[in-house]
């Protein structure tokens, strides 16, 4: 059908100055763990049934130098609404004597805005993973953190991080902590609504959003903290998880004799590593060698740190979650989430809990209040409005 010059392709009406037709796709990865999709893995997953833009590497592409970006180009000129979900952690798998085990990981932050974006514009996409899910082995096992989900204007190949654009970030949930010497599992902490970084726990009563004392999360899109807690007072725990990475800085590493952001220095035996940051490849962190998978396991794409074996990994995103921290010696802690961000001249915000950074409302308007935080991998969601 015809209208104007306009032909409509099932509830898509596409002009025919745009570059392709488009209504709305939702951005994701078929895979879990540190490193994200191929392009032949997108291939594999997604349907290019009413969108052929999906096989024509001028529309989307992986480049060969950064694997798991997603670059997509903007079909038309115009408002598009933008929804980008943290993904959750690592999932627990049976935990002795617990009946909670399976609901413990944290989840991801869902945020969402409109923007006004330029035909032939190109967008990098990331995509945030959860770790592999973890089992009892001995008395350990603790999750990874799960990848943050970054959208930023720009081409990270040709136009190079530092020209780069943040437009909106949802951070990664962090890992749960778990040992059979505590009866009770901390679960990991949810993605959080803020810039800054989410706490790990530190603190046996902590939930998924409150009382999170532990290891702090970054701050200015820098990595998050372990092995030393809110106060600066270092961890008597000597399996600290690592912690999430963030837009420009990784997560923090402890060696167990110093704490290093260089995530090439391999983690301490019983350490978790820092996640990697969106400026370099954005790698998941490295797991605890001494107690390998499946006790622990690497962080989600999308900066996620590596899991110690009874302390769980921060989550990526735009400043990385905490890592891990033990006040009273060898205990538990789970990894805090990572923190989000939106591009301050979107519209019509919404985020998991109706907040950002702290305040209900953006640019002076009421925040939309999503009532939900993501429970699955992370996924970013584009619609032409």
């Amino acid at each position: 059908m015809i209208i104007q010059g306009a032909t409509i392709y099932g509830t898509t009406i596409y002009d025919a100055q745009d570059l392709y037709p488009f209504g709305f796709f939702t951005f994701t990865s078929n895979i879990v763990g540190p490193l994200g999709p191929t392009l032949g893995n997108l291939y594999n997953t997604y349907s290019n049934a009413g969108n052929t833009w999906i096989t024509n590497t001028e529309y989307l592409t992986v480049p060969d130098a950064w694997r798991g970006y997603q670059v997509w180009t903007v079909p038309r000129t115009g408002p598009y609404q933008i929804t980008a979900a943290g993904s959750r952690s690592g999932v627990l798998g049976v935990f002795s004597g617990n009946t909670t085990y399976g609901n413990a990981h944290g989840r991801g932050a869902v945020v969402q805005g409109v923007f006004n974006l330029q035909k032939g514009q190109r967008i990098t996409l990331v995509v945030g993973q959860p770790s592999a899910n973890t089992s009892q082995v001995s008395t350990y096992e603790s999750t990874a953190g799960g990848g943050g989900s970054y959208v930023a204007l720009g081409n990270i190949a040709s136009d190079g991080f530092a020209n780069l654009t943040p437009l909106i970030i949802g951070g990664g949930g962090g890992g749960a902590g778990a040992w059979t010497s505590n009866a009770t599992i901390l679960p990991g902490g949810y993605g959080v609504t803020t810039r800054r970084g989410g706490n790990s726990a530190g603190y046996l009563n902590a939930t998924g959003l409150t009382n999170r004392t532990g290891a702090p999360g970054g701050i200015n899109g820098l990595g998050g903290n372990t092995h030393v807690n809110i106060n600066g007072v270092t961890s008597l725990n000597g399996f600290d998880a690592g912690a999430g990475a963030g837009w420009s800085g990784n997560g923090i590493t402890w060696t167990g004799s110093i704490w290093t952001a260089n995530t090439r220095i391999a983690p301490g035996g019983s350490n978790g590593g820092g996640g990697t940051a969106f400026a370099a490849n954005a790698k998941g962190g490295m797991y605890s060698t001494s107690y390998a998978p499946p006790a622990t396991n690497l962080g989600g794409f999308g900066g996620g740190g590596g899991s110690g074996p009874i302390t769980g990994g921060g989550g990526g995103g735009y400043s990385g979650g905490g890592g891990a921290y033990g006040g009273g010696g060898t205990t538990i802690d789970s990894g805090g989430g990572g923190g989000s961000y939106i591009d301050g001249n979107a519209t019509s915000v919404a985020t998991s809990d109706g907040q950002f950074d702290l305040s209900g409302t953006f640019n002076g308007a009421s925040i939309t209040n999503l009532g939900f935080y993501n429970n699955t991998a992370g996924y970013i969601s584009i619609v032409r409005i």
